[in-house]
């Protein structure tokens, strides 16, 4: 996949987090979104600077997390027609040179939230 960190293993790390304690998998879930957060930040910026006429409620993202993923999307979702039917693959063009540029504070802060969980067995 073009533009993404792989973490070998996150779904059975989620899943052996999961059988210690809900609390940790709850707590698994709010550091992958911290670690994400650099990304978010960075993708709206890239989208206001490089998407012309964009406006606030398509520059706006979000982290989610699932079991085996953690991503950053637009927090408005398409209802309907668009009258910009290209806004999609610039949207994801910015989120793309996001996790580029945000890759290293990713890393460090996967590692960190490592360390601290299994810090606490």
């Amino acid at each position: 996949m073009a533009g993404a960190v792989h973490v070998e293993g996150l779904r059975e790390l989620d899943l052996a987090f999961g059988r210690i304690a809900k609390d940790v998998r709850r707590e698994m879930r709010i550091e992958l979104k911290a670690a994400a957060e650099p990304v978010r930040t960075r993708a709206e910026t890239f989208a206001v600077a490089e998407i012309h006429n964009i406006g606030e409620r398509w520059s706006r993202m979000r982290v989610g997390v699932t079991p085996g993923l953690v991503y950053v999307a637009p927090k408005a979702r398409n209802r309907g027609g668009s009258p910009r039917p290209n806004l999609g693959p610039l949207l994801l063009h910015a989120m793309e040179d996001a996790l580029d540029a945000s890759e290293p504070e990713v890393l460090v802060g996967f590692e960190v939230m490592i360390d601290r969980l299994t810090s606490e067995f």
